[in-house]
């Protein structure tokens, strides 16, 4: 009988695609496996749901009237591995792969924590999330080692994020970029949001007026649309109005993909619409502030992280979301217009 492999999986969607490489990898290795997926946020499921190495995805939750019956349910399907994406607590983590019995619980955790797994890597906060996930799938997979991958052409193109959406998503974002432009423009997409949770992440929304009237100068044949998800609607659909730009709402995750992939450009904050992006290769800029891009930058060669240089930045495993934000408030427009020009996005 073959292994059953549980991927336990508590973080959003930018942090699911981050671990789409090691997945593309294994599956071009071992095209017979499929994985099962614990999910958390009901998001991370979306670039996954369609991929050929999905198996069953099973909804979790935190409140103890769910979690007991996913438990004894999980339970039941007798896992030969729980494999717990990197960054997870560990305790909290291992004990969840414990009390479902898998037989092997793969995972990764700081120097000295209990090892409650049977394998597991001492995580590293300055290893980026796709290499942290790589190094632990090893334990479990014969896979390529970073250098292998980099200066293997055929590794090379598989190992990078991906996003399976639907086709009929491609119909919609065709749908609603011919109707606001020609074909042949240079399209820019906009994101100034991200979870609600994170709101303290946020870039300011004047910042993004000017930082477009800025572009608009020095690109006047760029044109411009704005993503508002639910948590970001209303500061979207501000934004949209104040450079007179449309406003892509309302609509699944899957058409925000098949937008960007259909765009020439993202200017956006820390959040998983930069992960999307990523996984069309779309040159893009993205602003940190609290944020480690160390871990959770977009993963390739196309995106540019744009941050001002604050001592206390990075701040996000401190848990400092009550300050005044100073790594954001001091990244003027003029700096992050000034960035972009220096790329120079059109060449690419």
């Amino acid at each position: 009988m073959a292994d059953r492999y549980l991927v336990l999986h508590t973080w959003g969607i930018g942090d699911m695609i981050l671990l789409t490489p090691v997945l593309e990898l294994i599956h071009e290795m071992y095209p017979n496996i499929k994985f099962d997926f614990a999910i958390f946020q009901a998001t991370a499921m979306l670039p996954i749901k369609n991929a050929p190495y999905t198996g069953e995805i099973i909804r979790g939750s935190y409140k103890m009237n769910k979690l007991v019956p996913l438990i004894s349910c999980l339970k039941a399907k007798n896992y030969d591995f729980c494999i717990t994406s990197s960054g997870i607590s560990a305790i909290k983590a291992g004990l969840f792969a414990w009390l479902i019995r898998a037989k092997r619980r793969i995972g990764d955790a700081p120097a000295g924590t209990l090892r409650i797994y049977t394998d597991q890597i001492t995580f590293d906060p300055s290893m980026h999330r796709t290499w942290a996930n790589h190094a632990l799938f090893k334990l479990v997979f014969d896979l390529p080692d970073a250098g292998s991958i980099a200066t293997n052409p055929r590794y090379r193109e598989v190992f990078r994020t991906r996003y399976h959406s639907i086709a009929s998503a491609g119909v919609e974002a065709e749908s609603f970029l011919k109707k606001h432009y020609a074909t042949g423009d240079f399209v820019v997409a906009i994101h100034p949001g991200c979870n609600a949770k994170n709101k303290y992440r946020r870039w300011d929304l004047e910042y993004f007026v000017e930082l477009v009237r800025l572009l608009k100068c020095r690109h006047a044949a760029w044109k411009f649309y704005v993503i508002a998800g639910p948590d970001e609607l209303e500061e979207g659909t501000q934004l949209a109005k104040c450079i007179d730009a449309p406003c892509l709402s309302g609509v699944s995750l899957d058409t925000v993909s098949e937008a960007l992939k259909r765009s020439k450009m993202l200017i956006n904050t820390d959040s998983g619409i930069g992960h999307i992006a990523s996984c069309h290769q779309l040159p893009s800029f993205v602003i940190f502030g609290p944020g480690d891009e160390r871990q959770t930058a977009p993963f390739g060669n196309h995106a540019v992280v744009i941050r001002s240089e604050v001592p206390c930045a990075p701040c996000v495993q401190n848990r400092r979301t009550k300050c005044d934000t100073e790594c954001l408030k001091k990244l003027l427009p003029h700096v992050v217009a000034d960035v972009i020009r220096d790329h120079n996005p059109e060449q690419q």
